[in-house]
C-alpha cells in the first residue's frame, strides 16, 4: 500500500514538474510574441495595447522603443502625452535607485540628536553602518525595531554601528519611542516628517528604510529588514 502511495506520489510531482514547464515555455513564447510585435514595428499605436501587458522593470527597452517609435508621429496626442509623462517619471526614479545603488558613496547626512547636537553619518566612517529610517508613528517600524535592537547586540563589538534617522515631527513622541524600544545608537531628526532633508537625500518614499554601509561609506545594499538584514549581516560578520 505504501509503495502504491509512493508511486501515486512521484506521479503526482512529475506531473506538476511537466505542467509547470509546459506554462513557462507558454509564458515565454507569448512574451516573444509581445516583444517581437514591438520589434517588427515601433510606430504602431497597436503598441499601447502591447506595453499594458509587459511590465516597465523587466522590458524597459521595448517601453522607451514605443515612446521613441511614436514620438514623432503622435506627440501632442493625450494618449501618447501620458504615456511619454509615465516613462519620464520611471527613468528619473531609476537615476535616483541607481545613485544608491551598490558601490555608491551615501551622502553624508548632518542632523540633530534628541539632545540638539549635530551629528554627522560621516563620523562612523570605519564601521560598517546601518542607516535606518524609521518613526514613533510608524507602525512597521516599532515592530523591526526589536530585530534592529537584536542586530546592534550581537554585532556592535564588530565595528558595527547604525544611524537612526526619524521622521517624526513631535520631538517628544520621537524620544518617547527610543526610550520605549531600546534604540542605543545615534539618533537624529530634523523633525520634517516626510519632507525630512534625509529622505528626501535618499529618496526615501516608505519606512522602515535602510541603507547598508561599508566601512568606506560605500552602499552594499537597501530595503534590508527581518531575516534578509540578519543574512547579510552573518555573511558580512561571519556568525
Amino acid at each position: 500500500m505504501k509503495a502504491l502511495q509512493e508511486a501515486a506520489k512521484n506521479e503526482q510531482n512529475a506531473e506538476r514538474i511537466e505542467l509547470s514547464a509546459a506554462y513557462n515555455e507558454m509564458r515565454k513564447e507569448y512574451k516573444d510574441y509581445l516583444t517581437g510585435t514591438i520589434d517588427s514595428d515601433s510606430t504602431s499605436v497597436a503598441n499601447f495595447s502591447v506595453l499594458q501587458r509587459l511590465n516597465a522593470d523587466q522590458d524597459w527597452e521595448y517601453f522607451l522603443k514605443v515612446r521613441n517609435g511614436l514620438n514623432s508621429r503622435l506627440k501632442g496626442n493625450p494618449f501618447y502625452d501620458q504615456l511619454a509623462n509615465n516613462i519620464a517619471q520611471l527613468e528619473n526614479k531609476k537615476k535616483a535607485e541607481s545613485a544608491f545603488g551598490p558601490g555608491a558613496v551615501a551622502p553624508d547626512i548632518v542632523l540633530p540628536s534628541p539632545e540638539g547636537k549635530e551629528i554627522a553619518l560621516s563620523s562612523l566612517r570605519g564601521n560598517y553602518v546601518l542607516i535606518d529610517f524609521w518613526a514613533s508613528w510608524c507602525k512597521p517600524c516599532r515592530i523591526e525595531n526589536p530585530n534592529v535592537v537584536k542586530m546592534y547586540n550581537k554585532y556592535s563589538d564588530d565595528n558595527f554601528e547604525i544611524f537612526g534617522v526619524s521622521l517624526d515631527k513631535d520631538r517628544a513622541k520621537w524620544i518617547e519611542a527610543i526610550a520605549a524600544d531600546k534604540l542605543t545608537w545615534p539618533q537624529v531628526s530634523d523633525l520634517g516628517f516626510w519632507n525630512s532633508a534625509a529622505a528626501q537625500l535618499y529618496n526615501v518614499r516608505s519606512i522602515p528604510y535602510t541603507v547598508l554601509l561599508d566601512p568606506e561609506g560605500k552602499i552594499i545594499a537597501t530595503k534590508l529588514r527581518g531575516q534578509a538584514l540578519e543574512a547579510k549581516m552573518e555573511s558580512i560578520f561571519g556568525h
